[in-house]
């Protein structure tokens, strides 16, 4: 291996025809994100692009290391090697931390764990910069800054700062990813350029990020590209990766900021928790009325729940915070309805995770989705990643307040409010239901015959209804 001067390892320019190939595609920062890289990669091609330059973090967060790296080397583009990408492949374990820390090391263990030697021996080929030489132009592509892979430079970074960095450059542009900023500036006659982020962008939008540079007079364009958030965050949660991987998609924003909400949200709540509930409640049925195409009929199961809950508090000694859960689930049990008839429960589940207007922590569209998405069908079971991924104790509450909802969607079968209220009596062994009605209530009975098992298997009591025509 050739060394310069200085005993480092000698790297030859790559040494381009802006004659041949006008426009050249930048990448960096794709995490593990295999839709985001998919849309750019083709949006860069439609636009003409020839030349792709990647600077590098192919791994971390997403759900496709390997794919993403498989991609990439296949496709002959020219990359870099990328902090995060470093950090795999020593296999960096973290023994003290806060939850960011941890959930970091996850994302960690989670690629390393997840792609194969021949993708090990690619990343490991890989220099940690490179240089391009395009007519009388040089290029300098990093992953961070000139001297470090882990000095983030972005829109904010002092001119003093990439002054230094441009006398050590030793181009006329460079190149580089890491703070997941698109820019431009220019500074003592050198261009920097970021693309932002393909994979995982954080400035508060969710679009794919990178950039095109023509060649025959530098100017760049910056791209931001939609792409199929849903399916890269639906993905991470298949994968079994924490939920605040697929929201930091959804949302555009870092892991920090996650934390950071939620943090802001367990105060609040720690606060004046009535208030609080009452306030999310009512955001709840405000983004609910955008999706549910039959709103009585959810305020009637919404109502008809908490009154089981309230009146069988001897049975499940559950307290507020679980009370508003349900509260919240019965309201967006059928929000799945607007994405059509056919597994409408799932429908909901998957919209209570990403809708972004929701007032809920990452655990709470966990919990919320979990119980909507069992009023109907399928009991929990572990198989379904959103009900695997909670505690044994979070599970334990999510099937009796689903068992809560199933029955009140069961006395509403008609949608017509048929039920105006009912009286418990419980024994040891049978719980009894006095539901008085104002009409024809055969449809409501030959639901909750059917709905009535959850809460039967979970409360250990059976589930016996009477039929009252109210005068």
């Amino acid at each position: 291996m050739k060394k310069d001067e200085n005993g480092h390892k000698e790297i030859k320019p790559l040494i381009l025809s802006a004659g041949e190939h006008p426009k050249i595609a930048i990448i960096a920062d794709v995490h593990g994100n295999l839709h985001a890289l998919n849309a750019v990669m083709d949006d860069a091609k439609r636009r003409d692009a020839e030349i792709f330059l990647n600077a590098g973090d192919f791994l971390g967060y997403g759900a496709f290391p390997d794919e993403v790296v498989q991609k990439l080397s296949s496709e002959n583009v020219h990359s870099i090697i990328g902090n995060y990408d470093l950090k795999v492949l020593r296999k960096e374990k973290k023994k003290k931390g806060g939850k960011i820390k941890k959930q970091k090391q996850i994302s960690f263990d989670f690629a390393g764990e997840n792609i194969s030697e021949t993708s090990i021996r690619f990343l490991r080929s890989l220099d940690r910069e490179m240089r391009i030489s395009i007519g009388d132009k040089s290029l300098l592509m990093v992953h961070g800054s000139p001297e470090s892979v882990e000095e983030p430079l972005s829109p904010f970074t002092s001119e003093e700062r990439l002054s230094e960095l441009a006398s050590v450059a030793g181009a006329d542009v460079v190149i580089m990813g890491h703070s997941h900023r698109q820019f431009k500036r220019e500074v003592d006659g050198v261009s920097f350029i970021n693309p932002g982020s393909v994979g995982r962008p954080d400035d508060g939008d969710r679009r794919a990020n990178y950039a095109i540079l023509h060649t025959n007079s530098f100017y760049v364009d910056f791209i931001k590209l939609d792409y199929d958030v849903e399916g890269a965050a639906d993905s991470i949660r298949a994968s079994g990766l924490p939920e605040n991987f697929a929201q930091m998609l959804l949302r555009g924003v870092s892991l920090d900021t996650i934390f950071e909400a939620e943090e802001e949200a367990m105060m609040e709540k720690r606060g004046e928790k009535e208030r609080v509930y009452e306030k999310r409640v009512e955001q709840t049925r405000e983004i609910a009325g955008m999706y549910d195409p039959d709103q009585e009929h959810s305020n009637t199961v919404r109502r008809l729940a908490l009154e089981l809950f309230d009146k069988l508090s001897d049975l499940h000694s559950l307290g507020e915070e679980e009370r508003y859960w349900l509260e919240c689930a019965a309201i967006l049990h059928d929000i799945g309805w607007s994405q059509g008839p056919k597994g409408h429960h799932k429908s909901s589940l998957r919209l209570i995770l990403n809708e972004q207007k929701f007032p809920f922590t990452s655990d709470e569209r966990y919990i919320i989705g979990s119980i909507a998405r069992y009023h109907r069908k399928a009991k929990p079971k572990n198989s379904h990643y959103h009900f695997a991924a909670l505690s044994q104790e979070k599970k334990a509450k999510v099937r009796v307040l689903a068992s809560f909802i199933r029955i009140a969607d069961g006395l509403d079968a008609s949608h017509a409010a048929v039920v105006t209220d009912f009286d418990p009596k419980i024994d040891s062994d049978c719980v009894t239901l006095v539901c008085f009605v104002t009409g024809d209530m055969s449809l409501e009975s030959e639901s909750v015959l059917k709905k009535k098992d959850l809460f039967e298997s979970v409360i250990g009591r059976k589930v016996i209804v009477q039929w009252r025509q109210k005068n």
